[in-house]
């Protein structure tokens, strides 16, 4: 895949005079598998950066999705929107074009969400790739050698790209997003902060990172061999195993491996009898830095109940009530901070809260 990239080059660095060299395009790996503690099934999470040359919108256009919808490997609207041959090689300089031209990638779809991303599958490996733009010195500084991709090179960058948005983007509901598609835009940062998370979970983890990788693999295991793994489905994903599993790490760094699960267990357990919303909040660390802009941009409590509301109201209509409420925060030590238990609900929350009681028993 990173060869893929390497050899691509986007629709916003074509020069019909000169050719363009590559390498243009950037794939940054992210999740489970920078962390080490990936297993068979685990999707390969990546974004792809590239240099900003034009308006944000237009290179998530042009650059990254297309504007042509692809049925096996069919690009079904030339022919129907009778599109100029300029339009049709702009439209060829997509990701999603080159992806769907390669013969091995299969299940290549476009999905819309809080980070529209393009989900394939290659080599017997399913990817979930997502989508920024950055100023070329900002990523240059980033991969100016292999050690400067940090936390701190890339909260810089972040902030960077923060600074253009209005901080009326994150305080917007999420009729307002999709209405004037601004998921493309805060989908960039969030992505970023997907990777800030991941290196700073490293950071922090730091000689005991072999110790939660076991313990991170075996409890999802556990997760899925009892049901309750699947973030769609409204269980735990990997980003919140991670942050469990980190949390009970860092602050018992000379226990053991078993130890450490018994440990987690027992916290949760212990969790589920806090009473107030604050109280639940389960973090790795209370970010100090660019405080300023993680006042507009960061995680907080009114605003999810208010996101909530909004979103169950709308997909269950009467009968939402008990679900708007923040079952499980459970946040990222991103830039912004992220809830990764966003999709709980108090159904699957119960039934978690069954199984974990059971699974502390047991031990």
């Amino acid at each position: 895949m990173t060869e893929i990239i390497k050899n691509w080059i986007p629709w916003s660095h074509q020069n019909n005079e000169k050719p363009a060299p590559k390498g243009i395009a950037k794939f940054v790996l992210s999740g489970s598998h920078r962390l080490g503690a990936a297993t068979i099934k685990s999707d390969i999470d990546g974004v792809i950066l590239v240099p900003r040359k034009t308006y944000w919108q237009t290179h998530f256009e042009k650059d990254f999705f297309g504007n042509f919808d692809c049925i096996s490997k069919k690009c079904v609207d030339r022919e129907i929107k009778n599109n100029s041959e300029d339009d049709v090689k702009e439209e060829n300089e997509s990701l999603f074009c080159k992806l769907c031209e390669n013969p091995h990638i299969e299940n290549l779809r476009k999905i819309y969400g809080r980070v529209p991303i393009i989900r394939l599958k290659y080599a017997g490996f399913q990817f979930d790739l997502s989508f920024a733009t950055l100023e070329e010195e900002l990523l240059n500084k980033l991969f100016k050698d292999e050690n400067s991709l940090n936390v701190k090179n890339l909260d810089e960058a972040i902030e960077k790209f923060r600074e253009k948005m209005p901080d009326t983007f994150f305080k917007a509901d999420n009729a307002t997003i999709l209405r004037w598609r601004l998921n493309t835009r805060l989908g960039m940062i969030f992505a970023l902060s997907g990777v800030r998370s991941t290196l700073r979970f490293i950071e922090l983890l730091d000689r005991n990172i072999a110790k939660f990788k076991l313990a991170y693999i075996t409890v999802k295991l556990w997760a899925r061999n009892h049901f309750i793994y699947g973030g769609n489905f409204g269980f735990l994903n990997g980003s919140s195993l991670t942050v469990l599993v980190s949390k009970i790490v860092i602050e018992n760094p000379n226990n053991s491996l078993i130890s450490i699960i018994m440990e987690l267990f027992e916290y949760l357990v212990e969790w589920f009898d806090l009473k107030s919303d604050e109280e639940k909040i389960i973090m790795v660390e209370n970010p100090k830095d660019y405080e300023n802009s993680r006042k507009v941009v960061d995680w907080n409590l009114n605003r999810e109940l208010k996101q909530r509301e909004e979103h169950f109201k709308n997909l269950l209509g009467e009968g939402y009530e008990k679900h708007s409420k923040v079952v499980w925060p459970i946040i990222l030590p991103g830039f912004p901070t992220q809830n990764s238990g966003f999709n709980i609900n108090s159904s699957t929350g119960l039934i978690m809260k069954n199984e974990m009681e059971n699974g502390n028993a047991f031990h």
